[in-house]
């Protein structure tokens, strides 16, 4: 009882009155400014506060009462989401868990302005306990050092020497957290640096610090890390296999300590796991690997088409061409496609045309090119676009040159793929960058060859030093623009190579 007498001091009418948030009978006022920016944001029919200030009040952004509006609106919204009941969500329980605890901490911190010596630790208690179930450590240390404090104030010398020692317990948990969150975010800068390249006794320095953290603390934050960097590692040295070892075992780990890691985390080693299924082509290992995946992934949002990306390579690339076009309907019904960035749905238009191609020379490729996904793709059109995509976006010009080029010489129009071999050449010549994009300029080079022998398989001698280059080069495809191979080069120029002998096998990847 005094623990809400307290809580309603507090809480007093007044202070209430003062609450700002949307309610539903406001949002149900259809003469409500505010009703109607709340539906013209849910429904995307704001592409900007010039549309917004032109719909609302006839007038442009600058307009006081829109400025007005926009200002009151958004404070409603920030407060509305602290009152938001995180249980009516289906999370997970590691998910609810941080969102009780970190709504509670909020709490805590804001009674505290108040005064509130009974609310205070008691809340602070039950954050406490969680925190420690589910290994929160820095909510654990937060907590602990706030009850050391009133325990201190209130000449508890017993529940002092509690939270003293859970202190001394955790704080360098927390500092090896600390240590090793740090270390993984250099890793990804130095990844997301595409001019730096890393090199082997770097990756090894880093797995070597983290695993020794990982042996001195078991906490779950510094495994997950250990575990990422380490598949990291194999994954660059070109060691898929070891790299999807290490995802299993720290999948084994995770579903045995549910409760210890969240859904993010999980997705992460998923996703790892299906980048070395499609380095290595292992189609069925990853349709079983995807079933479990998709699970933890709201449908539509942008890991789910992450994933699907990588699903999609790993079924085209084995010549699964029908699950593919499953892949690719799935996402394109998708009502959130619409909503992606230009760049991502280009690459799927990519797929799609890609795609079509390949299903020319499998048997049911025809019932299935009848669908409606591409009734809209007509090769003539398709064969007559200019290309012309922005200097970002360069390896988008090269690969639509290369199905372009499929198509042509499916057709036997050679001078057609003469010309569009002599425009791919243009882009080896300063436009890739000689390093990071080396495995196209090779590609290029061994297409290069074939003008030079009619386009005669047999007379293609040439283009064996540029293929074995590309043989030597490492392909690596992690979601980077940069990086992407629809169909492996390596496996490509083989295929090409086939086609030209009149070979209608379907394609499919060389290891």
């Amino acid at each position: 009882m005094k623990l809400l007498q307290e809580l309603t001091r507090i809480a007093n009418l007044k202070r209430i009155s003062k609450i700002d948030v949307f309610e539903g009978a406001s949002l149900r006022n259809k003469s409500s400014k505010f009703n109607e920016f709340y539906e013209g944001l849910v429904h995307d029919q704001f592409r900007s506060d010039r549309e917004a200030a032109r719909r609302l009040y006839q007038t442009n952004p600058g307009d006081d009462r829109y400025r007005q509006l926009k200002s009151r609106f958004r404070k409603r919204l920030l407060n509305t989401m602290f009152f938001i009941n995180v249980n009516s969500s289906v999370k997970p329980r590691y998910e609810q868990a941080y969102l009780d605890c970190q709504r509670d901490w909020a709490l805590v911190n804001i009674l505290q302005l108040y005064d509130a010596e009974i609310s205070v630790p008691y809340l602070s208690r039950q954050i406490l306990t969680t925190a420690q179930k589910y290994h929160f450590t820095e909510l654990v240390v937060a907590a602990s050092l706030l009850l050391r404090n009133i325990a201190a104030g209130e000449g508890d010398d017993k529940q002092f020497a509690r939270y003293d020692e859970i202190l001394q317990q955790y704080q360098p948990i927390l500092e090896a957290e600390r240590l090793a969150e740090s270390l993984f975010q250099k890793i990804r800068l130095r990844l997301n640096l595409q001019d730096q390249d890393i090199q082997a006794v770097e990756w090894k320095a880093w797995t070597d610090q983290l695993i020794g953290l990982s042996e001195q603390y078991l906490a779950p934050a510094i495994q997950f890390y250990a575990y990422i960097v380490a598949a990291r590692q194999y994954q660059f040295a070109g060691r898929w296999e070891l790299a999807a070892q290490i995802c299993q075992q720290a999948l084994q780990i995770m579903d045995a300590n549910v409760e210890q890691f969240s859904q993010q985390q999980i997705f992460q080693v998923e996703y790892l796991l299906m980048q070395a299924y499609m380095h290595t082509a292992s189609f069925e290992k990853a349709r079983a690997q995807s079933e479990r995946a998709l699970q933890l992934l709201d449908e539509g949002s942008q890991q789910w088409f992450d994933y699907l990306d990588l699903y999609f390579l790993v079924a085209l690339h084995t010549g699964h061409y029908a699950i593919a076009f499953a892949i690719l309907q799935q996402v394109s019904r998708q009502k959130e496609y619409s909503k992606l960035n230009p760049e991502k749905r280009q690459q799927w238009q990519l797929y799609l045309a890609m795609l079509n191609y390949l299903l020319l020379i499998v048997p049911d490729g025809k019932r299935i090119r009848q669908s409606r996904l591409f009734q809209d793709f007509q090769v003539k059109e398709f064969l007559a676009d200019p290309v012309l995509f922005t200097k970002e976006q360069r390896i988008f010009s090269v690969w639509m040159l290369i199905t372009q080029l499929l198509f042509a010489l499916d057709q036997r129009n050679l001078e057609l793929a003469g010309d569009i071999i002599f425009r791919l050449k243009q882009y080896t010549r300063r436009q890739l960058h000689p390093e990071r994009q080396a495995r196209v300029i090779e590609f290029i080079r061994c297409l290069n060859q074939l003008p030079k022998a009619n386009f005669k398989a047999d007379k293609v001698k040439f283009a064996n030093k540029y293929y074995h280059r590309l043989l030597a080069s490492s392909y690596l495809y992690n979601g980077r623009i940069d990086q992407l191979e629809i169909i492996p080069f390596h496996t490509l120029w083989s295929h090409i190579h086939e086609r030209l002998k009149g070979s209608t096998v379907a394609l499919r990847v060389i290891p």
